[in-house]
C-alpha cells in the first residue's frame, strides 16, 4: 500500500488471508495506513477504510474478502503524503521547550483583561476577508517554526498555495525587523520591544502594505521563467516567494540582515522538495564573505530586486557600495529594480488629527513642527541623490517612477505609543520633541493618543520605484 503497488498489496493481502491472518487485524494496519500513508492527500480514505471494515463485520467470509479487497486497493492507488508525521516535530518542541506561554491575546480574557491584558488584539478570523488574518496562535519563542509540511497530491496539493501563503503572512509580520514600514516618518528605531512590534503589525494589517508594495514593484518586471534573482534585502520574505514562484526553472537568492530572519525563511523553505528551494543567505552586499559566497558558483543574476534597501544605508558612500556590489553580481543586460519609500509624501499624524481638536495655539505649533520634521526627512533621500548613486556605479539608463500605496490602517494604542515615544533616537516623537521642546511635545502627543486610539484611518505611502540596466 505505502509503495502503490495495488498488485503486490493483493498478493500479499491474499497471502494472509490464507494463512490464517484475523481480516480484522488487516483492517486495523489499513485504518492505521489511511492516516500515515495516504494522509490528507486524500482524506476520505479514513472514512472509506472505515465503511468497508464496519460492512465486513455485518458480512463476514467469504463475501467479506470483497470488501478487504476494496479497501486495499483503494490505499494502494489512492496519491499519498506523510504529512501528519508533523506531530511527530511539535511533540519534540513540547518537550524541548517545557512551559512555553499561550500569548497574551489568545488568553480568556474574561478573568484577566484589566489586570493583565489578556485578549487584547485577539482578531476574530470570521470578521475578516476568507476568514482568516495573519495573527499569532504559537508561543512567541516557536513563532516561524513549521510542523506541518502539506504534499502536492490530491486534496492537499489543491490547499497546498493557500497554507504556504498565509504562512509566508504570517511569517511576515513575526519576523522582527522594520521592512513592512521601513522609510516612514511615522516608524519605530530599533529599541522597540518585539512583542510591541507583533501586536502593532498583526493588528495595524501592515503585512498589506508590503503586499500593495510588492504588486507595485512587480508591475515593472517582466520575467522568464529561467531567470536567476538576487534579493539583497528582504527580512520577511515579502518578495521572496513570490519572486520564486515566477521564475520555476531559474532561481532565487535572498539575503536576511539577521538570525531570526534568516531562521524564519529557512523554516519555509523547507518545506519544498530540496531541489525547489529558493537561497536563503545570512549577510549583506556591504560584507566582502557575502559577496565571496554569492559569487563563489560564477553565477550572474538577471535580477535585483530589492525593497526598502537604500534607505537603511546610511550615506550616500554606503548606498554607493551597495549597489557596485549588485552590480558586478548582476549579468550584462540585467535588471536593477528596487522600491524606495520617499520621506514626507505619505499621511501624517497632522493629517489624520481632526481640526479644532486641540487649542489652537498647540495646534498651530504642532503642525509646524510636524512640517519641519517631514521637510528635514525630505531632504536626506533626495530622487537626484538616489539616481546619481546608480550612475556612479555603472549602472545606466536610470529611471525613477513615484507611486502610492494604501491600505486601511488601525491605529492601536502600541502603535501609536511607538510613534510618540520621545526617547527613541530618531523616531518621530524624539524628531518632534526637539522641534516642540519635551514638555510641550509630552502634552500633544498625550492628547493625540486620547483622541486617535481605536480609529481606523487612510493610509497612504509615498514610493520610489527605481529601475536600471548593466549595460
Amino acid at each position: 500500500i505505502r509503495g502503490s503497488d495495488p498488485d503486490a498489496a493483493l498478493y500479499w493481502m491474499a497471502l494472509m488471508i490464507r494463512a490464517g491472518e484475523d481480516p480484522r487485524f488487516i483492517f486495523r494496519r489499513m485504518l492505521i495506513s489511511a492516516c500515515e500513508d495516504v494522509g490528507l492527500a486524500a482524506p476520505e480514505a479514513l472514512g472509506i477504510v472505515e465503511s468497508c471494515a464496519a460492512a465486513f463485520d455485518r458480512v463476514g467470509l467469504p463475501e467479506g474478502q470483497f470488501h478487504l479487497t476494496h479497501a486495499v486497493l483503494y490505499l494502494a492507488t489512492a496519491p499519498k503524503s506523510n504529512s501528519a508525521l508533523g506531530f511527530f516535530d511539535a511533540l519534540r518542541d513540547v518537550e524541548e521547550s517545557k512551559n512555553s506561554d499561550v500569548p497574551a491575546h489568545l488568553r480568556d480574557p474574561s478573568r484577566d483583561k484589566h489586570a493583565f491584558g489578556h485578549g487584547e488584539g485577539y482578531k476574530y478570523p470570521h470578521a475578516w476577508r476568507d476568514h482568516w488574518t495573519s495573527q499569532q496562535y504559537l508561543p512567541d519563542g516557536l513563532s516561524g517554526r513549521v510542523f506541518y509540511r502539506p504534499g502536492e497530491l490530491g486534496y492537499e496539493g489543491r490547499v497546498r498555495q493557500t497554507v504556504l501563503a498565509r504562512r509566508e503572512a504570517q511569517v511576515a509580520s513575526m519576523l522582527e525587523e522594520d521592512d513592512l514600514q521601513g522609510g516612514e516618518v511615522l516608524t519605530y528605531s530599533p529599541g522597540d520591544d518585539e512583542r510591541e512590534r507583533w501586536v502593532r503589525r498583526t493588528e495595524s494589517s501592515a503585512e498589506n502594505l508590503a503586499i500593495a508594495v510588492r504588486g507595485i514593484l512587480f508591475e515593472n518586471w517582466k520575467p522568464r521563467r529561467h531567470d536567476r534573482v538576487l534579493i539583497p534585502a528582504d527580512p520577511a520574505g515579502v518578495l521572496l516567494w513570490e519572486a520564486h514562484r515566477r521564475v520555476p526553472e531559474g532561481g532565487v537568492t535572498a539575503l536576511c540582515p539577521g538570525d531570526r530572519s534568516f531562521d524564519a525563511l529557512s523554516w519555509l523553505a523547507g518545506g519544498l522538495p530540496a531541489a525547489e528551494r529558493p537561497g536563503i543567505v545570512k549577510g549583506s552586499l556591504d560584507q566582502q564573505e557575502t559577496i565571496a559566497e554569492l559569487a563563489g558558483g560564477g553565477v550572474l543574476y538577471d535580477a535585483v530586486l530589492g525593497r526598502n534597501w537604500l534607505v537603511r544605508a546610511a550615506g550616500q558612500i554606503r548606498r554607493q557600495k551597495l549597489l557596485a556590489a549588485a552590480f558586478e553580481l548582476t549579468e550584462t543586460g540585467g535588471l536593477l529594480l528596487l522600491a524606495e519609500p520617499r520621506p514626507g509624501s505619505g499621511t501624517t499624524l497632522a493629517e489624520v488629527v481632526p481640526a479644532g481638536v486641540l487649542p489652537a495655539d498647540l495646534e498651530k505649533r504642532f503642525r509646524d513642527a510636524e512640517k519641519k520634521v517631514i521637510g528635514d526627512l525630505s531632504g536626506h533621500t533626495d530622487t537626484e541623490s538616489v539616481l546619481e548613486a546608480v550612475e556612479n556605479t555603472g549602472w545606466s539608463n536610470g529611471t525613477v517612477e513615484y507611486r502610492e500605496a494604501r491600505e486601511r490602517r488601525s491605529l492601536v494604542e502600541t502603535l501609536l505609543q511607538n510613534w510618540l515615544d520621545s526617547r527613541r533616537e530618531g523616531s518621530y516623537g524624539y524628531l518632534m520633541s526637539k522641534a516642540m521642546g519635551e514638555e510641550l511635545w509630552r502634552d500633544v502627543s498625550i492628547r493625540i493618543k486620547a483622541l486617535l486610539v481605536g480609529r481606523t484611518v487612510s493610509w497612504q505611502s509615498g514610493l520610489e520605484i527605481i529601475s536600471a540596466r548593466k549595460s
